[in-house]
């Protein structure tokens, strides 16, 4: 409990909430799981690139989806 707390304080107001209706939008139109659409709304959210070797997410979301090797470069 004691690191679990000492996690969250380090996270600080770094933490987000993800939109839960964009997920069930994301899950609806594409074949993931609401854990991965969690992901992509974050990202898509914040304008920022996901960096994943998931293979379903790099196909379903080549805009917002990007590989470690791309995104390094």
């Amino acid at each position: 409990m004691e690191c679990m707390n000492k996690a969250e304080s380090l996270m600080g107001e770094r933490a987000y909430e993800v939109n839960s209706g964009m997920v069930l939008s994301l899950t609806s139109q594409h074949p993931i799981s609401a854990y991965d659409a969690e992901y992509v709304s974050l990202a898509k959210s914040l304008r920022v690139p996901l960096v994943t070797t998931d293979k379903k997410i790099l196909r379903e979301f080549k805009n917002t989806a990007t590989t470690p090797e791309k995104f390094v470069r």
